[in-house]
């Protein structure tokens, strides 16, 4: 019995076979209806989704979700119908489910893409031993009995035909050593008798063997149309393949296309966020070099301003100075500002 710990997803492998003349032999699935996987414990019954293997149409593989199944022990169930006919097979606990790896004994191994587990579960369904070949083959025998039958009727009615022909002559030879018209009547009579049995009885057996015919091709017929619905259904799952096959390269091409989009779309991102940090670099030294300008024109502002004191201020005390030796000298010197000029005043206009 496989041990898995809860919580890993799972597929289950179930190659099916019937009994045929004593010999186990693979069982087609696609010409089957009404097929249902069922996992049981000792509480509950859950179905499970489940595929006809395409490589193999005797093996199903069923699908296990190891968030949707509890802790616990499970048998095997599968069941279905085959020619109207309902088979079932219900296996011993299979495989357990338990808490940690400690108490697991199967190792999973990535297995197109995904981990998952085979289980090689044997299930021996012994199904109705009416299969298509079979019935077709007792068609045949029993057509092959009507025809002999029909060839012993041709041959009994031949014989009867003679035996009447022979009794014709006997009564006709009897009639005609007759004594008397009594002893003639009694013996056409009795040769008639005996040859209306032989015909009935040729007859009756025609009929018969006319039936076990019509039954025989009736139970051809029947086994004919089941075995071209069941083609039909091995068509249709085939087809149904293919086209899963196909929607499945579409997506992987678009797949494919969508990373390739997205990798294109991320080298563009890339570009355009190196060069923002470029351009933001850039404006970060312009910046710098704009505070650095402004603090040196600040500077030279400063000192032209304190160059413009200091010449206001040496302006003004040569004025002063010119104004005293003026008042010393009885000459009135005024500096106009406006003009920028010295306005010299002598006691004279």
């Amino acid at each position: 019995m496989k041990k898995i710990v809860k919580g890993n997803d799972f597929t289950l492998r179930i190659p099916v076979s019937r009994m045929f003349n004593g010999v186990a032999e693979p069982f087609p699935l696609p010409g089957c209806t009404d097929i249902v996987v069922n996992v049981v414990s000792s509480y509950r019954r859950i179905s499970l989704p489940y595929a006809i293997d395409v490589s193999d149409d005797h093996i199903i593989n069923a699908r296990v979700e190891g968030d949707a199944i509890p802790r616990g022990i499970y048998a095997l169930e599968v069941k279905g119908k085959f020619l109207g006919n309902d088979w079932r097979s219900n296996e011993y606990e299979q495989f357990s489910i338990v808490d940690n790896n400690a108490s697991g004994d199967t190792a999973f191994t990535p297995q197109e893409g995904e981990d998952s587990v085979l289980m090689n579960t044997a299930l021996i369904i012994l199904a109705p031993d009416v299969a298509l070949g079979g019935l077709i083959a007792d068609a045949e025998k029993a057509i092959a009995k009507v025809d002999e039958k029909l060839t012993e009727v041709d041959s009994t009615v031949g014989e009867a035909v003679r035996k009447a022909d022979a009794a014709t002559e006997q009564a006709t030879t009897a009639a005609s050593n007759a004594n008397t018209q009594a002893d003639r009547a009694k013996a056409v009579a009795e040769a008639g008798m005996r040859l209306n049995q032989s015909v009935q009885t040729a007859e009756n057996m025609r009929i018969q063997a006319e039936r076990e015919r019509v039954m025989a091709e009736e139970g051809r017929s029947t086994a004919e149309s089941k075995r071209q619905v069941a083609e039909s259904g091995r068509n249709d799952a085939e087809v149904s393949r293919v086209s899963a096959e196909s929607m499945r390269k579409t997506d992987e091409a678009r797949r494919i296309r969508q990373e390739t989009e997205r990798k294109t779309s991320e080298e563009e991102r890339i570009a355009n966020e190196t060069a923002r940090l470029r351009a933001e670099e850039t404006r970060a030294a312009s910046e710098q070099q704009r505070v650095l300008d402004e603090q040196a024109r600040n500077a030279a502002e400063a000192e032209r301003v304190k160059a413009a004191k200091e010449n206001k201020a040496a302006t003004d005390q040569a004025v002063k100075d010119c104004q005293q030796a003026v008042a010393d000298a009885k000459v009135s010197i005024r500096f106009d500002h406006a003009s920028k000029s010295l306005i010299i005043r002598t006691g004279k206009e």
